[in-house]
């Protein structure tokens, strides 16, 4: 998987490449990370900021905050175009079968 090679390089651990799938509230995460992935799963899953996590991620600054807004989209976009086109991963590229929608 494409993004789990980036995340090695760029000096993520196993362990937290694969805490990612249990979300925020597994334990390991600083406040801040627990900010980011709740703040994501917020914006996919109900394509909204509620106060408290937009607050939450004070620590980034309003450009920050609105930037995380647009990253999220821009992966959600991408996502959808690529399965609706049925764009198969790059050779080699192993796909995991928990992170399809």
């Amino acid at each position: 998987m494409q993004h789990h090679r980036i995340g090695l390089a760029v000096g993520l651990s196993e362990a937290e490449i694969a805490r990612v799938k249990q979300g925020a509230q597994a334990e390991g995460w600083s406040e801040r990370q627990r900010a980011v992935l709740a703040a994501t799963d917020a914006l996919i899953d109900d394509h909204f900021l509620p106060d408290p996590l937009w607050h939450a991620l004070d620590f980034l600054g309003d450009e920050g905050r609105v930037e995380l807004v647009f990253a999220v989209g821009q992966y959600v976009m991408v996502s959808m175009a690529l399965n609706s086109l049925g764009i198969q991963p790059e050779d080699g590229a192993a796909v995991d079968p928990d992170l399809r929608a």
